[in-house]
């Protein structure tokens, strides 16, 4: 683990960073969860009067640490805390934030509404949006099913890339998961779902962290535990969908089933 930042390190990058647009400068991330390691990058975020032109992000060094530092309003992140797939991060990242400028006292104000935050006043627009989403990524099962018939391997690690980015993220806002931090995302959906759970167990192998069939090459491997995934998910969220998803989705489910698929140690 890393040593500590001192007040004196974060005050001065926060001075650097600071301007008459400026109203707050807060540190978020593993330097405040106490999770850092000597190669984590350092969040700061400064929440400004009017929305910022050009790069909303950028990084720099200093003392050999990697700092990032994000420029939104306020306004901006109010609205992107009613979206529950922006939610999921924000409310966890921002309630924990410590304080290093706060002209107005605004910031503090925000962050006490943060600690009053339900998840259930967003639950029905969650739900809606998982269904979409699994709706959406039924071509990708689609285009999964046509590499492997076809041994494309380049389709088929395109197609798990997708399917393994969206899956924990349906899942995560559908079941209200606020992510502590990217390190613990994935472990966080899997205990969501279960550690012991088929999920997880499809997750595991299409992220390479579980031994692979023998009679199957990586990328098949991947690709089959990917679309044994999608599956798993509609399973966990089937009674959430919106019922005009629903009848695609299933069919999707059904066309993956009729495949002739060598999946038969996954």
């Amino acid at each position: 683990m890393s040593v500590p930042l001192s007040d004196a390190f974060l005050h001065a990058i926060a001075a650097e960073i600071d301007s008459d647009e400026v109203t707050a400068v807060v540190i978020a991330g593993s330097h405040v969860r106490g999770t850092a390691t000597r190669y984590s990058d350092v969040d700061f975020a400064r929440f400004v009067r009017t929305p910022p032109e050009g790069k909303k992000k950028r990084y720099f060094y200093r003392e050999g640490h990697l700092i990032s530092v994000v420029t939104w309003t306020l306004d901006f992140i109010e609205e992107s805390i009613t979206r529950p797939e922006l939610a999921i991060w924000r409310v966890p990242a921002l309630r924990e934030a410590r304080i290093l400028l706060d002209k107005e006292g605004v910031f503090a104000a925000f962050q006490q509404r943060l600690r009053d935050f339900r998840w259930e006043t967003l639950q029905e627009q969650a739900n809606a949006w998982a269904s979409d989403v699994l709706l959406l990524f039924g071509e990708f099962a689609h285009k999964m099913l046509g590499a492997l018939l076809n041994h494309d391997e380049a389709t088929m690690a395109y197609a798990t890339q997708d399917l393994l980015w969206t899956l924990p993220e349906v899942v995560a806002v559908q079941r209200g998961v606020l992510i502590e931090g990217s390190n613990r995302y994935y472990a966080q959906v899997q205990e969501a779902v279960g550690t012991d759970s088929a999920w997880t167990h499809f997750h595991r192998l299409a992220l390479c962290l579980e031994p692979f069939p023998p009679h199957l090459s990586p990328a098949e491997a991947r690709g089959i535990a990917a679309l044994r995934l999608y599956k798993e998910t509609v399973r966990l969220l089937r009674d959430t969908l919106l019922p005009g998803d629903r009848a695609v989705i299933e069919q999707t489910l059904q066309v993956i089933a009729e495949a002739s698929l060598p999946d038969s140690m996954i």
